[in-house]
């Protein structure tokens, strides 16, 4: 992949920040590709230890691909302490260490299609590869069993893309 820097495409986003947000936080962002009010750079979360400087807020995460273990840890630990809401936007799972302790914190979304990322250098390189998938992880709620693993829900990026290409969202 090379660059950490691959944005969202914004209609994404968009769907997104309508089912699982608002979101306030774009966490792993570059100042010049965030998509919340509020950005937090990458040294918040590949596993540094460096906690996240506020509570209690949807936080919107396309990670770097390459630590995604450390990525995992840190949401899965601002949900814990800091009561944090993260949707993450992560590769399709391959059986990695990180993706067992995503699958028993996080609720797992399927993306169907294939998501075009834009590429911050606007120089038509290559995509970065596979498919994707999205991950909720949510705070404990006493009395409250978040659903985790595969729940069977799916967005089909089609059908959403169109939505806002036809005027349907904002972007």
């Amino acid at each position: 992949m090379g660059n950490a820097d691959w944005q969202t495409p914004p209609w994404f986003f968009e769907a997104c920040d309508r089912i699982w947000g608002p979101f306030e936080v774009d966490a792993a962002a570059s100042k010049a590709n965030k998509l919340c009010p509020m950005r937090l750079g990458k040294e918040f979360g590949s596993g540094g230890g460096k906690p996240w400087p506020f509570e209690d807020k949807r936080v919107w995460l396309n990670p770097p691909y390459r630590n995604m273990a450390g990525w995992v840890e840190t949401v899965i630990e601002e949900a814990k302490e800091r009561n944090n809401t993260t949707v993450l936007l992560g590769p399709i799972p391959r059986g990695d260490m990180w993706t067992i302790r995503l699958r028993n914190h996080a609720e797992i979304v399927e993306i169907d299609g294939r998501l075009k990322f834009i590429d911050p250098e606007k120089k038509g390189r290559a995509q970065p590869m596979g498919g994707n998938i999205l991950a909720i992880v949510r705070p404990p709620l006493y009395g409250v069993v978040w659903p985790t693993g595969y729940t069977g829900m799916r967005l089909n990026l089609f059908g959403i893309q169109r939505f806002y290409e036809e005027g349907g969202g904002t972007t």
